[in-house]
């Protein structure tokens, strides 16, 4: 009998053929990681996460779920274990500890910035008294929002370094994964007729932009979303 996807590529076995992959990619820089593959076809469930040292990939999730062939699911989860293994290498866990517990405190890290423009000086004078109040739930927003902004510029800069590293299967998965998450996207104009927040909206333009180089803005919207983003 044929087996399903989740019988296939939520197993164990297909887990430690990733492993094995991973560990590949990592020996030459002396680093050790494992890589656990489950199914959860839950819409809101985590897609690929890693704390270092374990790799999780939901085999279920959608983006990889969009692509026809099986040979292509598996490009598209080996994208995703290149992008893991990037962090993995590329990515300074620890200073980003120190970040957070930095900001938690009311304290810009490693210090308040300098040398602004006139616009990003109002702005600075905006947030110093929020971060001096050290009120817990605004340096939670603030928090959230320095976290979702530094990871989007992140994968970016890990992507750009492991595709480098590895011109193979892990910067063909990725690509492959950019260009199907960008044809996911709405367009900035249903966006904004859905009501979506404007952070929501300047975030979402963010990825688009940092994962191929565009938006999709096919109604040519004139937006001061599209002004902030650029």
């Amino acid at each position: 009998l044929a087996i399903t996807d989740a019988e296939l590529f939520g197993s164990p076995l297909y887990g430690a053929v990733l492993s094995d992959v991973a560990q590949a990619a990592t020996h030459r820089y002396r680093r050790r990681c494992r890589v656990v593959t489950y199914w959860d076809e839950d819409p809101g469930a985590t897609v690929a996460a890693t704390d270092n040292r374990t790799i999780k990939i939901n085999a279920a999730n959608r983006l990889t779920a969009s692509f026809p062939t099986r040979k292509l699911k598996d490009l598209s989860l080996r994208g995703l274990l290149g992008h893991e293994i990037g962090h993995i290498l590329y990515s300074d866990f620890n200073m980003m500890s120190v970040y957070n517990a930095k900001l938690l405190a009311g304290e810009f890290y490693p210090a308040e910035p300098a040398g602004l423009n006139a616009e990003e000086a109002d702005s600075l004078a905006e947030l110093r008294p929020l971060m001096a109040s050290r009120d817990r739930a605004t340096l939670l927003t603030l928090l959230k929002a320095g976290n979702e902004i530094d990871n989007i510029l992140e994968d970016v800069y890990i992507e750009t370094r492991i595709s480098e590293a590895f011109p193979g299967t892990f910067a063909k998965g990725i690509q492959l994964n950019n260009l199907r998450f960008a044809e996911t996207m709405p367009t900035v104009a249903d966006q904004i007729d859905k009501a979506h927040s404007g952070y929501s909206i300047i975030a979402n333009l963010m990825i688009q932009y940092c994962k191929t180089g565009d938006v999709n803005n096919l109604t040519r919207e004139d937006s001061e979303y599209l002004d902030v983003l650029y």
